[in-house]
């Protein structure tokens, strides 16, 4: 979310017809510096015209991590601050035509069975109920747990996870646009 509200003015300039935002970033929010940050800026230099090519195959290596390795990249759980400013930014385009979609990607069974029996799903749903606040959408939450034969690690879908989530991904976004 806060990647979003540092875009503020190039995305208002977007009037897309279908918005699709990964549900799990309502969980935690994480520490800059740590893995995640190429994925942000590669997004980021999209939005706003920066240094990156955008090319969707070009993906970076990811090493096979410890679920003990990757919760350390983790500051703590998402508060309603940047959800609301992401809200504001979706009630935007919601207002303009818009249609939302949440989707929940999976994660590998042990980590998603552990996410859902959580005592942090309960702040997961406190802050989607406070996003519903800026926006009606569309929550795709099966809550499926695959097994690791689609992962490269225990939250990185490999080529075959890849092709079965787009294929969710892109029935989802085809009903929002017939209705």
């Amino acid at each position: 979310p806060a990647t979003f509200s540092a875009l503020d003015s190039h995305m208002r300039s977007l009037h897309p017809a279908v918005v699709a935002v990964e549900a799990n970033l309502f969980f935690y929010a994480f520490i800059k510096g740590k893995g995640w940050p190429g994925y942000v800026q590669r997004f980021r230099d999209f939005v706003d015209g920066g240094k990156y090519n955008y090319q969707p195959d070009d993906k970076p290596y990811i090493r096979q991590q410890k679920i003990e390795v990757l919760e350390t990249f983790r500051s703590g759980l998402m508060d309603t601050v940047p959800v609301s400013k992401l809200g504001m930014l979706l009630q935007r385009w919601h207002r303009q035509g818009a249609k939302i979609v949440l989707i929940n990607f999976p994660l590998e069974e042990k980590l998603e069975m552990k996410k859902w029996n959580s005592k942090d799903t309960t702040v997961f749903f406190r802050n989607i109920n406070y996003l519903e606040q800026y926006a009606p959408f569309t929550f795709l939450n099966e809550r499926r747990a695959w097994p690791a034969e689609y992962f490269i690690d225990h939250a990185h879908l490999n080529k075959k996870g890849e092709l079965r989530q787009s294929a969710l991904f892109c029935e989802q976004v085809a009903k929002q646009l017939t209705t």
